[in-house]
Protein backbone atom coordinates (compact mmCIF):
# COMPACT_ATOMS: atom_id res chain seq x y z
CA UNK A 1 0.00 0.00 0.00
CA UNK A 2 2.67 2.57 0.75
CA UNK A 3 2.01 6.26 0.66
CA UNK A 4 -1.33 5.68 -0.62
CA UNK A 5 -2.64 4.21 2.65
CA UNK A 6 -3.69 7.29 3.91
CA UNK A 7 -5.30 8.42 1.05
CA UNK A 8 -7.34 4.89 0.87
CA UNK A 9 -7.80 5.56 4.32
CA UNK A 10 -9.71 8.29 3.56
CA UNK A 11 -11.52 7.18 0.61
CA UNK A 12 -13.20 4.11 3.01
CA UNK A 13 -14.29 6.76 5.80
CA UNK A 14 -15.94 9.18 2.81
CA UNK A 15 -17.60 6.02 1.45
CA UNK A 16 -18.78 4.16 5.03
CA UNK A 17 -17.12 0.99 4.23
CA UNK A 18 -16.49 -1.59 6.41
CA UNK A 19 -12.77 -3.16 5.91
CA UNK A 20 -12.65 -5.83 8.40
CA UNK A 21 -14.94 -7.95 11.04
CA UNK A 22 -13.96 -5.18 13.78
CA UNK A 23 -15.10 -1.52 14.17
CA UNK A 24 -15.50 -0.26 10.31
CA UNK A 25 -13.07 2.83 11.59
CA UNK A 26 -10.37 0.01 12.72
CA UNK A 27 -7.77 1.29 9.87
CA UNK A 28 -4.97 -0.83 10.16
CA UNK A 29 -2.79 -1.52 7.85
CA UNK A 30 -3.38 -5.25 8.14
CA UNK A 31 -6.88 -4.59 7.63
CA UNK A 32 -6.70 -2.51 4.95
CA UNK A 33 -4.54 -5.17 3.34
CA UNK A 34 -7.15 -7.31 3.67
CA UNK A 35 -10.33 -5.43 2.41
CA UNK A 36 -8.09 -4.64 -0.36
CA UNK A 37 -7.30 -7.80 -0.95
CA UNK A 38 -10.30 -9.79 -1.18
CA UNK A 39 -10.32 -10.26 -4.47
CA UNK A 40 -7.09 -11.17 -4.75
CA UNK A 41 -7.91 -14.56 -5.94
CA UNK A 42 -10.64 -12.72 -8.66
CA UNK A 43 -8.84 -11.17 -11.32
CA UNK A 44 -10.39 -7.91 -12.65
CA UNK A 45 -10.85 -9.14 -16.21
CA UNK A 46 -12.41 -12.75 -14.34
CA UNK A 47 -14.84 -10.44 -12.15
CA UNK A 48 -15.79 -8.22 -15.47
CA UNK A 49 -16.14 -11.89 -17.42
CA UNK A 50 -18.54 -13.12 -14.44
CA UNK A 51 -20.73 -9.94 -14.25
CA UNK A 52 -20.95 -9.11 -17.83
CA UNK A 53 -19.00 -5.72 -18.05
CA UNK A 54 -15.84 -3.58 -18.87
CA UNK A 55 -14.79 -1.17 -16.56
CA UNK A 56 -11.84 0.87 -15.40
CA UNK A 57 -11.02 3.00 -12.81
CA UNK A 58 -10.24 7.01 -11.97
CA UNK A 59 -12.81 7.06 -9.34
CA UNK A 60 -13.21 10.44 -7.87
CA UNK A 61 -14.10 12.05 -4.37
CA UNK A 62 -17.52 12.18 -3.25
CA UNK A 63 -19.44 15.10 -1.74
CA UNK A 64 -20.59 15.75 1.92
CA UNK A 65 -23.68 14.70 0.63
CA UNK A 66 -22.73 11.57 -0.87
CA UNK A 67 -20.65 9.99 2.28
CA UNK A 68 -23.10 7.70 3.51
CA UNK A 69 -24.61 5.86 1.04
CA UNK A 70 -23.60 2.70 0.51
CA UNK A 71 -23.40 3.14 -3.22
CA UNK A 72 -22.72 6.15 -5.70
CA UNK A 73 -24.02 6.62 -9.07
CA UNK A 74 -22.83 10.10 -10.89
CA UNK A 75 -23.97 11.11 -14.35
CA UNK A 76 -21.01 12.00 -17.19
CA UNK A 77 -21.31 15.45 -16.87
CA UNK A 78 -21.00 15.64 -12.71
CA UNK A 79 -18.43 13.10 -12.96
CA UNK A 80 -16.35 14.97 -15.49
CA UNK A 81 -16.77 18.21 -13.68
CA UNK A 82 -15.21 16.46 -10.58
CA UNK A 83 -12.60 14.29 -12.62
CA UNK A 84 -11.04 17.75 -13.76
CA UNK A 85 -10.73 18.68 -10.07
CA UNK A 86 -8.85 16.05 -9.01
CA UNK A 87 -6.82 15.12 -11.99
CA UNK A 88 -6.02 18.74 -13.39
CA UNK A 89 -2.39 19.01 -12.99
CA UNK A 90 -2.13 14.84 -14.97
CA UNK A 91 -2.77 15.83 -18.32
CA UNK A 92 -1.72 12.15 -19.74
CA UNK A 93 -4.34 10.42 -17.18
CA UNK A 94 -6.89 12.85 -18.50
CA UNK A 95 -6.77 11.73 -22.01
CA UNK A 96 -7.64 8.21 -20.82
CA UNK A 97 -11.22 8.52 -18.93
CA UNK A 98 -12.91 10.65 -22.66
CA UNK A 99 -11.44 7.93 -24.76
CA UNK A 100 -12.90 5.44 -22.58
CA UNK A 101 -16.32 7.13 -22.29
CA UNK A 102 -16.29 7.52 -26.28
CA UNK A 103 -17.35 3.66 -26.43
CA UNK A 104 -20.78 3.16 -27.69
CA UNK A 105 -23.84 0.87 -27.36
CA UNK A 106 -23.39 -1.64 -29.97
CA UNK A 107 -19.61 -1.32 -30.53
CA UNK A 108 -17.57 -4.77 -30.01
CA UNK A 109 -14.66 -4.83 -27.54
CA UNK A 110 -11.60 -7.14 -26.73
CA UNK A 111 -10.58 -8.16 -23.56
CA UNK A 112 -7.58 -10.80 -22.49
CA UNK A 113 -8.79 -12.96 -18.86
CA UNK A 114 -6.14 -13.58 -16.46
CA UNK A 115 -5.64 -17.00 -18.00
CA UNK A 116 -4.67 -15.10 -21.37
CA UNK A 117 -7.52 -16.14 -23.07
CA UNK A 118 -9.11 -13.63 -25.38
CA UNK A 119 -13.20 -12.61 -25.50
CA UNK A 120 -15.07 -10.25 -27.33
CA UNK A 121 -18.16 -8.67 -26.04
CA UNK A 122 -20.04 -6.23 -27.21
CA UNK A 123 -21.62 -3.45 -25.48
CA UNK A 124 -25.22 -3.20 -24.55
CA UNK A 125 -25.47 -0.16 -22.15
CA UNK A 126 -24.23 3.48 -21.92
CA UNK A 127 -21.50 4.73 -19.49
CA UNK A 128 -22.24 4.25 -16.53
CA UNK A 129 -20.36 5.57 -12.58
CA UNK A 130 -21.11 3.22 -10.15
CA UNK A 131 -19.58 2.97 -6.92
CA UNK A 132 -20.12 0.02 -4.38
CA UNK A 133 -17.57 -1.72 -1.54
CA UNK A 134 -16.92 -4.05 -4.57
CA UNK A 135 -16.47 -1.09 -7.31
CA UNK A 136 -13.87 0.34 -4.90
CA UNK A 137 -11.82 -2.81 -3.91
CA UNK A 138 -11.47 -3.66 -7.65
CA UNK A 139 -11.11 0.26 -8.76
CA UNK A 140 -13.54 0.06 -11.45
CA UNK A 141 -16.01 2.35 -11.25
CA UNK A 142 -16.40 3.64 -14.75
CA UNK A 143 -18.60 0.49 -16.76
CA UNK A 144 -20.33 -0.46 -19.91
CA UNK A 145 -22.99 -3.07 -19.49
CA UNK A 146 -21.66 -5.95 -22.24
CA UNK A 147 -23.39 -9.19 -23.93
CA UNK A 148 -21.97 -12.36 -22.88
CA UNK A 149 -18.35 -13.15 -23.24
CA UNK A 150 -17.46 -15.02 -26.83
CA UNK A 151 -14.13 -16.56 -26.17
CA UNK A 152 -12.10 -16.83 -29.14
CA UNK A 153 -9.17 -18.47 -28.11
CA UNK A 154 -5.13 -18.08 -26.91
CA UNK A 155 -2.82 -15.44 -28.70
CA UNK A 156 -1.89 -18.15 -31.61
CA UNK A 157 -5.61 -17.68 -32.69
CA UNK A 158 -5.92 -14.24 -31.93
CA UNK A 159 -5.04 -11.33 -34.57
CA UNK A 160 -1.73 -10.16 -34.38
CA UNK A 161 -2.32 -6.61 -34.01
CA UNK A 162 -5.40 -7.24 -31.17
CA UNK A 163 -2.40 -9.55 -28.57
CA UNK A 164 -0.24 -6.59 -29.27
CA UNK A 165 -2.44 -3.80 -27.94
CA UNK A 166 -3.62 -6.22 -25.01
CA UNK A 167 -0.12 -7.35 -24.02
CA UNK A 168 1.74 -3.71 -24.36
CA UNK A 169 1.63 -1.03 -21.95
CA UNK A 170 -0.27 2.04 -24.08
CA UNK A 171 -3.47 3.79 -23.81
CA UNK A 172 -6.06 2.17 -21.67
CA UNK A 173 -8.95 2.10 -24.58
CA UNK A 174 -7.72 1.56 -28.26
CA UNK A 175 -9.52 1.61 -30.96
CA UNK A 176 -9.80 -0.43 -34.33
CA UNK A 177 -9.90 1.69 -36.96
CA UNK A 178 -9.29 -0.78 -39.71
CA UNK A 179 -11.80 -2.15 -41.53
CA UNK A 180 -10.56 -5.82 -41.90
CA UNK A 181 -10.11 -6.04 -37.91
CA UNK A 182 -13.50 -4.44 -37.86
CA UNK A 183 -15.28 -6.89 -39.78
CA UNK A 184 -13.17 -9.99 -38.41
CA UNK A 185 -14.16 -9.23 -34.84
CA UNK A 186 -18.10 -8.78 -36.11
CA UNK A 187 -17.52 -12.33 -37.95
CA UNK A 188 -16.05 -14.15 -34.69
CA UNK A 189 -18.75 -12.52 -32.36
CA UNK A 190 -21.69 -13.45 -34.08
CA UNK A 191 -19.99 -17.21 -35.74
CA UNK A 192 -18.71 -18.23 -32.05
CA UNK A 193 -15.30 -17.09 -31.47
CA UNK A 194 -12.98 -19.84 -31.39
CA UNK A 195 -15.37 -22.15 -33.02
CA UNK A 196 -15.03 -19.66 -36.31
CA UNK A 197 -11.10 -19.99 -36.42
CA UNK A 198 -11.30 -23.64 -35.34
CA UNK A 199 -13.47 -24.59 -38.61
CA UNK A 200 -11.69 -22.41 -40.62
CA UNK A 201 -8.19 -23.81 -39.55
CA UNK A 202 -9.85 -27.22 -40.22
CA UNK A 203 -11.22 -26.20 -43.54
CA UNK A 204 -8.14 -25.03 -44.77
CA UNK A 205 -5.76 -28.42 -43.48
CA UNK A 206 -8.19 -30.42 -45.11
CA UNK A 207 -8.21 -28.15 -48.90
CA UNK A 208 -4.64 -26.93 -48.10
CA UNK A 209 -3.68 -27.51 -51.64
CA UNK A 210 -6.86 -25.65 -52.94
CA UNK A 211 -6.31 -22.60 -51.05
CA UNK A 212 -2.30 -22.45 -51.35
CA UNK A 213 -2.98 -22.11 -55.28
CA UNK A 214 -5.65 -19.72 -54.85
CA UNK A 215 -3.48 -17.48 -53.04
CA UNK A 216 -1.61 -14.66 -55.03
CA UNK A 217 0.92 -12.22 -53.30
CA UNK A 218 -1.46 -9.46 -53.49
CA UNK A 219 -3.67 -11.00 -51.76
CA UNK A 220 -1.85 -12.30 -49.12
CA UNK A 221 -0.21 -9.14 -48.13
CA UNK A 222 -3.46 -6.95 -48.84
CA UNK A 223 -5.59 -9.82 -45.94
CA UNK A 224 -2.79 -10.27 -43.65
CA UNK A 225 -3.23 -7.82 -40.68
CA UNK A 226 0.15 -5.75 -40.17
CA UNK A 227 0.96 -8.09 -37.00
CA UNK A 228 0.31 -11.61 -38.72
CA UNK A 229 2.17 -9.94 -41.90
CA UNK A 230 5.04 -9.56 -39.40
CA UNK A 231 4.85 -12.89 -37.77
CA UNK A 232 5.05 -14.89 -41.83
CA UNK A 233 8.57 -12.65 -41.77
CA UNK A 234 9.58 -13.78 -38.31
CA UNK A 235 8.71 -17.71 -39.29
CA UNK A 236 10.98 -17.40 -42.59
CA UNK A 237 13.72 -16.43 -41.11
CA UNK A 238 13.50 -18.87 -38.85
CA UNK A 239 13.51 -21.65 -41.81
CA UNK A 240 16.52 -19.81 -43.08
CA UNK A 241 18.47 -20.32 -40.11
CA UNK A 242 17.97 -16.72 -37.98
CA UNK A 243 16.72 -16.59 -34.77
CA UNK A 244 14.29 -13.66 -33.46
CA UNK A 245 15.38 -12.73 -29.96
CA UNK A 246 12.55 -12.00 -28.09
CA UNK A 247 12.73 -9.27 -25.96
CA UNK A 248 13.76 -6.83 -28.82
CA UNK A 249 10.66 -7.34 -30.35
CA UNK A 250 8.32 -4.72 -28.99
CA UNK A 251 10.62 -2.85 -27.86
CA UNK A 252 9.96 1.13 -29.54
CA UNK A 253 12.06 1.04 -32.12
CA UNK A 254 12.44 4.21 -35.05
CA UNK A 255 14.01 2.04 -37.44
CA UNK A 256 13.30 -1.64 -37.17
CA UNK A 257 11.12 -4.41 -35.75
CA UNK A 258 12.81 -7.38 -34.45
CA UNK A 259 16.93 -8.32 -33.84
CA UNK A 260 18.04 -11.61 -35.26
CA UNK A 261 20.68 -13.85 -34.39
CA UNK A 262 22.42 -16.68 -36.58
CA UNK A 263 24.73 -19.94 -35.45
CA UNK A 264 27.67 -17.77 -36.12
CA UNK A 265 26.55 -14.99 -33.91
CA UNK A 266 25.53 -12.54 -36.93
CA UNK A 267 23.34 -9.76 -35.90
CA UNK A 268 20.71 -8.70 -38.05
CA UNK A 269 17.77 -6.17 -37.66
CA UNK A 270 14.40 -6.75 -39.22
CA UNK A 271 12.29 -3.63 -40.42
CA UNK A 272 8.77 -4.72 -41.55
CA UNK A 273 5.98 -2.57 -42.91
CA UNK A 274 2.42 -3.16 -44.02
CA UNK A 275 1.90 -0.02 -45.76
CA UNK A 276 0.77 1.38 -49.28
CA UNK A 277 4.29 3.10 -49.92
CA UNK A 278 7.36 1.11 -50.56
CA UNK A 279 10.17 1.07 -47.99
CA UNK A 280 13.20 3.16 -49.20
CA UNK A 281 16.53 0.92 -48.28
CA UNK A 282 18.44 4.40 -48.20
CA UNK A 283 17.01 4.89 -45.27
CA UNK A 284 19.14 2.16 -43.99
CA UNK A 285 22.49 2.27 -45.18
CA UNK A 286 24.05 3.93 -41.65
CA UNK A 287 22.59 0.63 -39.56
CA UNK A 288 23.48 -1.78 -42.53
CA UNK A 289 27.33 -0.70 -41.99
CA UNK A 290 27.22 -2.35 -38.59
CA UNK A 291 23.97 -4.98 -38.82
CA UNK A 292 22.58 -7.10 -42.09
CA UNK A 293 20.03 -5.71 -42.55
CA UNK A 294 16.46 -7.64 -43.73
CA UNK A 295 13.24 -5.72 -44.78
CA UNK A 296 10.10 -7.00 -45.67
CA UNK A 297 7.48 -4.47 -46.89
CA UNK A 298 3.92 -5.13 -48.21
CA UNK A 299 4.71 -3.12 -51.33
CA UNK A 300 7.95 -3.84 -51.61
CA UNK A 301 11.31 -1.83 -51.66
CA UNK A 302 12.73 1.11 -53.17
CA UNK A 303 16.43 0.45 -54.29
CA UNK A 304 17.19 3.89 -55.65
CA UNK A 305 20.46 4.96 -54.56
CA UNK A 306 21.48 1.91 -53.46
CA UNK A 307 23.68 -0.89 -55.19
CA UNK A 308 21.37 -4.02 -54.59
CA UNK A 309 24.26 -6.27 -55.08
CA UNK A 310 26.82 -5.08 -53.14
CA UNK A 311 25.05 -3.97 -50.23
CA UNK A 312 24.31 -5.25 -47.18
CA UNK A 313 20.90 -4.71 -47.01
CA UNK A 314 18.50 -7.48 -48.27
CA UNK A 315 15.17 -7.56 -49.20
CA UNK A 316 12.43 -10.39 -48.25
CA UNK A 317 10.44 -10.58 -51.25
CA UNK A 318 6.93 -11.44 -50.87
CA UNK A 319 6.84 -13.83 -53.60
CA UNK A 320 9.43 -15.63 -51.17
CA UNK A 321 7.23 -15.05 -48.31
CA UNK A 322 4.61 -17.12 -50.37
CA UNK A 323 5.99 -19.94 -51.56
CA UNK A 324 7.47 -20.66 -47.86
CA UNK A 325 3.64 -20.45 -46.81
CA UNK A 326 2.77 -22.99 -49.28
CA UNK A 327 5.63 -25.00 -48.18
CA UNK A 328 5.44 -24.99 -44.63
CA UNK A 329 1.63 -25.68 -43.57
CA UNK A 330 2.49 -27.03 -40.45
CA UNK A 331 4.32 -23.95 -39.31
CA UNK A 332 2.07 -21.23 -40.24
CA UNK A 333 -0.14 -20.08 -37.31
CA UNK A 334 -3.79 -20.56 -37.51
CA UNK A 335 -4.35 -16.79 -37.38
CA UNK A 336 -3.02 -16.91 -40.27
CA UNK A 337 -4.82 -19.23 -42.24
CA UNK A 338 -8.01 -18.08 -40.63
CA UNK A 339 -7.39 -14.99 -42.07
CA UNK A 340 -6.75 -16.53 -45.94
CA UNK A 341 -10.28 -18.07 -45.23
CA UNK A 342 -12.22 -15.42 -43.77
CA UNK A 343 -11.04 -13.09 -46.52
CA UNK A 344 -11.73 -15.59 -49.17
CA UNK A 345 -15.22 -15.59 -47.52
CA UNK A 346 -14.78 -11.45 -47.20
CA UNK A 347 -14.37 -11.72 -50.97
CA UNK A 348 -17.30 -12.99 -51.72
CA UNK A 349 -20.12 -11.44 -49.80
CA UNK A 350 -19.60 -8.03 -49.03
CA UNK A 351 -21.37 -8.14 -45.67
CA UNK A 352 -19.53 -9.24 -42.46
CA UNK A 353 -22.86 -12.68 -41.60
CA UNK A 354 -20.61 -15.06 -43.11
CA UNK A 355 -20.82 -18.39 -42.33
CA UNK A 356 -18.57 -21.50 -42.87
Amino acid sequence: MGGSYDVKKKQIQDYDLSIGEGDKYEFSKDNLKKFRGFYKEQKIADYCKEHKIIAIGWTVKPEDSWKRSPQIELDKNKYLELFDELYNKNPREKKKVPNFQNIKKGDFCWVRDSSDNYYICQIISDWKYYMDKESWALDIAQRYETSEWVKVGDASKVPGEIVKRLITRGPTVYEINKNLLAEMTEYLFKNGGENAIDNAIKEYDSNAEYYQQEIKVDDLVKNLTEYDYEDLVGFYLQSQGWFIMPATRFQSTKDYEFVAIDKSGNRAVVQVKHQNGKLLAKDHVERSKTYKVFLACSNGVDWRGIDKNNSNIEEIDNEELLEFLKENNELIPGRIKFSIIFNKLRASNAKTNYSL
